[in-house]
């Protein structure tokens, strides 16, 4: 089995010396690195070359700022370009960075309908990228954006990451 950060640097340079060798050949299914996919109805021209990075281009509610729709269209600029966006929070509870954007009230969805609106008009595709930090949260964050015990600094057991440990969430919390 090939491991995944040489099938990356694959995807990103098929040209390059990589390809050379022969445990890096075509993927045995017969797709080539680079070709363009068929996805049900969504048919890209060109597939996405870009890794998503996470941005910090929101407001202290998560709204995605204005210039964000700008950004987005300037890499939809080859039509038929499929853009995954940056890690956007699927709820308070999902949060626990600030400066980050979320797609869960309707001035959120009004931003990303701007962001969409501006990929869309290029021709271009976009997917976004649903994010739930559960304990890699910072609780600090989540208590200073929501209030103490608002929100749940929850995950799906009690193991720590970097000293804080959250609180299980319960099946019918999931």
């Amino acid at each position: 089995m090939i491991p995944f950060s040489i099938l990356y640097l694959h995807f990103l340079f098929p040209q390059s010396l990589f390809r050379q060798h022969q445990r890096l050949s075509p993927l045995q299914n017969g797709i080539e690195p680079l070709q363009a996919l068929k996805s049900g109805q969504l048919s890209p021209a060109k597939p996405h070359r870009s890794s998503t990075l996470t941005r910090y281009r929101a407001d202290s509610e998560h709204v995605p700022l204005p210039f964000v729709a700008e950004y987005y269209a300037q890499r939809a600029v080859v039509p038929g370009t499929l853009l995954i966006t940056e890690a956007t929070f699927i709820s308070p509870e999902s949060s626990g960075y600030a400066l980050l954007p979320g797609i869960y009230n309707a001035d959120q969805i009004a931003a990303w309908k701007e962001v969409t609106s501006a990929v869309h008009a290029k021709g271009s595709f976009i997917y976004v990228q649903l994010w739930a930090l559960g304990r890699a949260a910072e609780p600090e964050t989540l208590e200073a954006e929501f209030g103490k015990g608002v929100v749940k600094f929850g995950s799906s057991s009690d193991v720590s990451l970097y000293g804080n440990t959250p609180k299980p969430y319960t099946e019918e919390e999931i």
